[in-house]
């Protein structure tokens, strides 16, 4: 296994019976360092991590702030562990909310953090990255596009973007996957192909409330509602969410259970190639 970042999310396949493919990326969320060294080392040490394609995203920066932490992550992946960044770049923020606008030249201030970003995502040999979007509120693309567009015309690295912490308004299947293009600042006047995938599951907010059968079940049921009103039309490819304050490699495996054979998980980098 060739190791090229530190992260943590989940990418899960989705093989519906006798109709063609569909696919689930399902992403584990991973937070700061003191919550890696605890809540976040739990979810990684279960010991069914490995049984099935599982795609984490870590902060582009934890390789700086705390490299014995990230090497651990490293050295302990199996050839089922997908490692990518997260989230929105080198700092937990979000983009699509006036980021960046309080300061006293905007494009300035979004040049020096792209740079630093794709900075990272060249160091960690890291292609995919997640951002936030603007928690579960209404996606236009309309308007969201320049953003989306941005933050890969400013880190060129990246050529696959998993967009939201959940399912956002508007955003629905089959046109939760798309490809944009991208201008190319070394190359002007030219243009590359991104891969946008927007995240199609969200979680209970009282999770905390729920049994951890209730959980699977509850997340279970938001994939079914996504995917079962389209069987049969074309191939479907979700990313999903499993929060990991709730959820580990065990609890998905239990979910792809509930769901049944035609649901079959994936590869964050298997994932792109489908949809190519």
């Amino acid at each position: 296994h060739k190791l090229k970042d530190p992260c943590l999310r989940i990418c899960l396949f989705v093989l519906f019976r006798s109709t063609p493919v569909g696919m689930v990326c399902t992403q584990v969320q991973r937070t700061p360092c003191h919550a890696r060294q605890y809540r976040q080392y739990k979810v990684w040490a279960d010991p069914k991590r490995g049984t099935l394609p599982v795609g984490w995203a870590m902060g582009c920066g934890l390789a700086e702030l705390a490299p014995a932490i990230a090497l651990y992550f490293f050295n302990s992946a199996t050839e089922q562990d997908y490692l990518y960044a997260g989230l929105s770049g080198v700092a937990y923020v979000h983009p699509y909310r006036q980021f960046n606008n309080a300061t006293s030249n905007v494009t300035a201030a979004w040049d020096h953090y792209l740079n630093l970003t794709n900075a990272a995502l060249d160091r960690l040999n890291c292609s995919t990255m997640v951002s936030y979007t603007d928690a579960f509120k209404p996606f236009v693309r309309a308007t969201q596009d320049a953003v989306t567009r941005r933050l890969l015309s400013g880190a060129p690295r990246c050529d696959t973007l998993v967009l939201g912490m959940g399912r956002d308004g508007l955003v629905e299947v089959p046109s939760n996957n798309y490809r944009i293009q991208v201008p190319m600042p070394a190359a002007p006047g030219h243009n590359r192909s991104a891969l946008v995938s927007h995240v199609m599951t969200r979680w209970p907010l009282n999770f905390t409330d729920l049994s951890q059968p209730e959980r699977n079940a509850w997340l279970a049921a938001d994939l079914r509602a996504q995917v079962e009103p389209h069987l049969g039309q074309r191939p479907l490819f979700l990313s999903a969410m499993a929060l990991s304050w709730a959820y580990t490699p065990a609890d998905m495996a239990a979910v792809f259970d509930l769901l049944g054979p035609e649901y079959q998980p994936v590869s964050v980098p298997n994932l792109a190639r489908l949809l190519q």
